[in-house]
């Protein structure tokens, strides 16, 4: 617990001990305390419970549900902003960039579906670029080919590369890293190649 914590929960509960202890030790004070002190918070519990009774049941229930939904959205596209602009306000070290995102990535991709799509959009796109630059042909041409498989590559290779194959299965991480491997050194071969 954090001192700033305990101060706040000593600074409210010291006040409720002593009044309670003046009310009960003092029985002159307990009828003023109750005049003074209960009955207005009694008045004014029944007054708010009053008002939330007239209300509909359907905002009572509608309306948390909404406030909580909005939370959590907002928490997933404000959240991630928030750590890009820690990440930028660091001074970049040698070696980090594209190649430290990508081992980032890597590393995840045991436990994260979402880094596994990454990887494989990526691979998917350099591959796509050394398909055109090979043959000499456009990007569209180049991901039409891959798209439906007409290039010189092992069908498991595009499997592979195929990203959205990687999004609906949580488990695969399993066997990722070893395609990943096969993958990276069929795209070195080819880069050799052409």
């Amino acid at each position: 617990m954090s001192k700033r914590t305990l101060l706040w929960g000593s600074a409210a509960v010291v006040p409720a001990i002593a009044i309670a202890l003046a009310a009960l030790l003092v029985p002159s004070v307990r009828a003023e305390l109750h005049e003074a002190i209960l009955t207005p918070l009694i008045a004014a519990y029944f007054t708010v419970r009053a008002y939330v009774l007239r209300l509909p049941q359907l905002l009572l229930w509608v309306v948390p549900v909404l406030v909580v939904t909005l939370l959590v959205v907002r928490s997933m596209f404000v959240m991630p902003r928030f750590a890009g602009r820690r990440r930028r306000g660091r001074v970049a070290q040698a070696g980090e960039g594209k190649l430290e995102e990508m081992i980032r990535q890597i590393q995840r991709t045991r436990v994260s579906r979402f880094a596994r799509v990454r990887i494989c959009r990526h691979l998917s796109d350099t591959a796509m670029r050394l398909l055109a630059r090979r043959h000499g042909i456009p990007l569209d041409e180049a991901r039409r080919r891959m798209r439906q498989a007409e290039w010189e590559a092992d069908r498991k290779i595009i499997a592979f590369l195929t990203p959205h194959r990687h999004h609906g299965r949580p488990t695969a991480g399993k066997g990722f890293l070893v395609q990943l491997a096969g993958t990276l050194t069929f795209l070195e071969r080819f880069h050799r190649e052409g």
